[in-house]
């Protein structure tokens, strides 16, 4: 017969008649459960709360700031975006408080710059002069560590199979939020998901994410320039609390498509994790395209430095230029949508609150982002077909032409001698 250890979550076999067991991976001693017994007994209630920061407004409002972030997001999506869905719920989690300690060793190294002797050719002759290169000096250190961190996670099944791990969110908020006693009056109004998971089983899930933690913990005695080698052992308590943990689901639809995000409802606005924006492919092309006449000259002073085998300061000059073009373009053009986007974003946010709450501050904002962003020159892409091939030639001039012998243009062949 089979069941699962108590304490590590591993299969465990015994024999029928057998009271207890240890466990061979932890060595914990498992009572047998009785034949047709339930395979797991859920806590009776929760020990802690985190209660819902995250209001429905809250919501959209955090919807809407990401739909406005990133560098290629369409400038349209906030007016042509519909949230279809709004989730506000409680699930179960597990809260361990993690003691430990532990002993390290690791190897510390120290740059220092060593002069050595090196040679170069100048006016035909092979001169040594000295050089400086990075050396290492590796020392060996040791030390303990100790301390005490919380980590959650999550106890039920509903989120187990959802896309962009917002298991992970619910975890996060139980370990990270404002937990207090539990109290049956803050979950009013809002579902709540009943523990589905045992207690070791989570537990024992956890034991990467605990290893990082002290391994980040151990790694801050760090010391010199570079770090190899880190060896750790710990030894480790825990104790556990069960957690109502506050999340939030919201989906939006844009092009024909459902974007989903989940958020964190304890108010942590980083804990938030979404589908990627969709990328506007025309202003991709145009940011793009803006780096050409620096790739050309680039190409067009390469090649003609290994035809003349010399590469003059004025094609470095010529490319470097043409490249900062098209940089500052590309900052530009960026530049100029997220202005557009941070507008429409203030619009519509305005658009959910009274004037009469809003100070003099936000009505002065407010009455800015009604005046669309005037779109800065070298934003300006209506007349790319001229400007874009015109600069490409000159980049591709600019790169190739000093690098010219000073005289190939103006000297001309030795008029030819006849004798008869």
């Amino acid at each position: 017969m089979k069941q699962e250890c108590r304490s590590c979550g591993a299969e465990i076999v015994f024999e029928p008649g057998q009271q207890a067991l240890a466990c061979e991976y932890c060595g914990t001693v498992n009572a047998i459960r009785p034949q047709g017994a339930p395979d797991y007994t859920p806590p009776a209630a929760f020990e802690r709360i985190v209660p819902m920061r995250v209001t429905e407004q809250a919501l959209d409002d955090r919807v809407w700031s990401f739909i406005a972030s990133g560098d290629l997001t369409p400038d349209d999506m906030l007016e042509h975006t519909r949230i279809t869905l709004r989730e506000r719920y409680y699930v179960p989690a597990f809260v361990f408080q993690i003691d430990y300690q532990a002993t390290w060793q690791a190897y510390f190294g120290f740059d220092r710059q060593e002069p050595y002797t090196e040679y170069r050719m100048m006016n035909g002759r092979r001169q040594a002069y000295t050089a400086y290169r990075t050396v290492t000096d590796w020392r060996p250190a040791s030390g303990s560590d100790s301390g005490r961190f919380a980590i959650g996670a999550y106890g039920g099944k509903k989120l187990g199979g959802a896309a962009l791990a917002p298991a992970a969110l619910a975890a996060r908020a139980a370990a990270e939020g404002d937990a207090i006693a539990y109290d049956a009056s803050y979950t009013a109004g809002f579902e709540v998901e009943g523990f589905t998971r045992p207690q070791a089983q989570a537990f024992a899930s956890l034991a990467r994410d605990i290893d990082q933690r002290i391994g980040q913990s151990v790694k801050r005695h760090a010391q010199g320039d570079r770090q190899r080698d880190w060896r750790w052992n710990a030894t480790s308590s825990h104790s556990c609390a069960t957690c109502a943990a506050p999340i939030c689901h919201a989906v939006y639809e844009y092009g024909g498509k459902r974007y989903h995000l989940w958020l964190g409802g304890h108010g942590d606005g980083t804990a938030i994790s979404a589908d990627p924006l969709p990328v506007d492919e025309g202003k991709k092309s145009a940011t793009t395209l803006g780096l050409l006449p620096g790739a050309a000259g680039l190409l067009s002073m390469l090649g003609s430095g290994a035809y003349w085998e010399h590469i003059s300061t004025a094609s470095l000059l010529a490319v470097a230029c043409a490249f900062g073009w098209g940089l500052m373009r590309r900052h530009a053009l960026l530049a100029h949508s997220r202005a557009v986007r941070e507008a429409l974003l203030l619009q519509r946010q305005a658009s959910s609150r009274s004037s009469v709450t809003m100070s003099d501050e936000e009505r002065a904002r407010l009455a800015q982002a009604f005046q669309r962003p005037v779109r800065p020159f070298l934003a300006r892409t209506a007349r790319d077909r001229i400007i874009v091939p015109a600069l490409t030639a000159l980049s591709m001039a600019g790169g190739a032409l000093p690098n010219a012998p000073d005289n190939v243009f103006d000297s001309a062949p030795p008029p030819a001698v006849y004798r008869r």
